[in-house]
């Protein structure tokens, strides 16, 4: 026994059956997907013509101001640095000329100092002529002070003895 179904004279058996079932439910799925598919196509495109974009033009206003802005703003940048530059290169300057003066300072200075050692070598060559001279003639005066004082000792000796020695010596006293 199988199972058959007759529909106006259209017999259809159970294996048939079997097979026309998904085939009527794949094609009412399609149909339902289909009819979703264009639902969702129709509401899309009401929405596309209700869209008014968004006004932007202040936008654009700021980035031509915020484009002005930074055109002035590299323009004072570059002219700063201009003057960093001009600066440095005068103090560049500056340095060098001073260094230049500074060397010859110092060899000025160098040459002055070198001739006032020799000017105190000499003084002190002099200081020690001038010592070695008084020595000289302070030596030479007590020389003759000694010479004088053993010829005074010599001669007082001499009048002391005679004193002595003389007879009318002891009387005077």
């Amino acid at each position: 026994m199988s199972a058959e179904i007759e529909y106006k004279g259209i017999r259809v058996g159970g294996s048939k059956i079997l097979l026309i079932i998904p085939l009527l439910g794949t094609i009412l799925g399609g149909a339902y997907g289909c009819f979703e598919v264009y639902t969702q196509f129709k509401a899309m495109e009401k929405k596309i013509a209700a869209y008014k974009p968004v006004n932007i033009s202040h936008l654009e206003k700021q980035m031509l101001t915020l484009e002005a802005q930074g055109a002035t703003t590299t323009a004072l940048v570059e002219e700063q640095i201009g003057g960093f530059r001009t600066t440095v290169s005068t103090l560049q300057d500056l340095i060098y000329d001073l260094k230049i003066t500074s060397k010859e300072d110092l060899s000025r200075l160098q040459g002055y100092l070198d001739k006032q050692d020799v000017r105190n070598r000499d003084n002190v060559d002099l200081v020690r002529t001038l010592i070695t001279d008084w020595e000289s003639r302070i030596d030479g005066k007590l020389s003759r002070q000694d010479d004088a004082r053993v010829t005074l000792d010599k001669d007082l000796r001499e009048v002391i003895r005679k004193v002595l020695q003389n007879p009318l010596a002891a009387k005077v006293n």
